[in-house]
């Protein structure tokens, strides 16, 4: 059952940034996810173009922020289930590169196992804003259920490296600048029977230092709609080069 947009949503995934010494369950990051993922069902359209629409809910919650939502479809033809898994969830690190414009430089902090790990990202933000630092714990995996085809979830929550210092290699890693924080739940689904994709994205993000969230608010539905664009083009492309 979809959930009433007056429901209290959790804030287990969230802008509060998740401890290195208590990294939530899979199964608890599953569920909230699932959770985020059917709220945003009901939120309203801001946006349609170019195959991509565009959603928004406003949240109270101070810790919550503003969620805003892209979702797009691809037509199996154009590109498969298991070539889009491969790059948003099996090596999406790894491709992040070539679908996010702006970001500069990326790199592994620590291994969790083969569904998680924790990353460190440096964006060359353009003005007014100075280079970020968003560093996430980022967790992928495939999952079951009973009323669709294959289906892949892929979640990205703030870390803060700092909170243990037994784990010193990790906070040592971290690139320097300025700090934001993100947090992103990614889910790919087989539709209509399997002959189409669907990708949808529901994130939300503080640019920390002095920027206001109104500017975050503003900026980060285009940011998302661009990245979603980029990202399309080149999927395509790379499937249309391996056929």
């Amino acid at each position: 059952m979809v959930p009433s947009s007056a429901d209290a949503p959790s804030c287990a995934i969230s802008l509060v940034p998740v401890k290195l010494t208590n990294i939530p369950a899979e199964v608890d990051l599953i569920a909230d996810a699932q959770l985020l993922l059917e709220r945003s069902l009901l939120w309203r359209p801001a946006r349609f173009a170019d195959s991509i629409q565009l959603f928004h809910e406003q949240r109270p919650a101070e810790s919550c922020g503003s969620w805003h939502c892209v979702v797009t479809r691809f037509d199996k033809r154009e590109v498969s289930f298991s070539k889009l898994w491969e790059k948003l969830g099996q090596n999406r690190m790894v491709n992040q590169k070539r679908i996010i414009p702006g970001l500069e430089k990326l790199e592994r902090i620590e291994y969790i196992s083969d569904s998680q790990s924790i990353w460190t990202l440096f964006y060359d933000s353009p003005p007014p804003l100075s280079p970020r630092v968003f560093t996430i714990l980022q967790y992928a995996r495939m999952v079951d259920y009973s009323t669709h085809r294959r289906t892949g979830i892929i979640i990205s929550l703030p870390i803060d490296v700092f909170s243990s210092k037994s784990r010193k290699n990790a906070a040592e890693m971290e690139a320097r600048g300025v700090k934001g924080r993100y947090a992103c739940v990614e889910h790919v689904k087989e539709i209509d029977g399997g002959n189409a994709i669907e990708w949808r994205r529901v994130a939300t993000v503080d640019f920390g230092g002095l920027v206001p969230k109104f500017f975050a608010d503003r900026e980060l539905p285009e940011k998302m709609f661009d990245e979603t664009l980029h990202a399309i083009l080149w999927l395509k492309q790379h499937a249309a080069r391996c056929m």
